[in-house]
């Protein structure tokens, strides 16, 4: 079976995440994109807008990622403590999760074609969306 990409950053896709549970489309894993349809589902949408926009968002979250010496590691060690600390703050999962530094840099940005460096520490305090 020939290895899916998206159509503007060439990133590698996998279908059936189930386990980033119903509430989430995509999620972003060491360097690749995994979409919770099916394959079938995923090679339709591939070129359209709406999945563009999600490979934008996961592609800041890519470059999140090699902003970190340590690259994955150091991104989900850090993405994992700010949602831990906004859970403490807002008592919402949801509140938290929209409130990671990462996620409000993606949401923000996520329609900007040419947006292609990530300045994901200016959004750590305040709300920037």
């Amino acid at each position: 079976m020939a290895k899916l990409r998206t159509p503007l950053f060439n990133i590698p896709v996998y279908a059936n995440a189930w386990w980033i549970g119903r509430r989430y489309e995509a999620i972003t894993w060491f360097g690749s994109i995994h979409f919770n349809c099916s394959r079938e589902e995923l090679k339709k949408r591939l070129g359209s807008e709406g999945l563009q926009r999600t490979e934008r968002h996961e592609h800041i979250h890519i470059l999140q990622a090699e902003s970190f010496r340590t690259r994955y590691v150091g991104f989900y060690v850090r993405y994992v403590m700010y949602w831990l600390r906004g859970l403490v703050m807002y008592r919402s999962a949801t509140k938290a999760y929209y409130n990671i530094p990462f996620e409000r840099e993606a949401y923000a940005n996520d329609m900007k074609p040419e947006y292609g460096e990530t300045h994901w520490k200016d959004y750590r305090g305040g709300n920037k969306q």
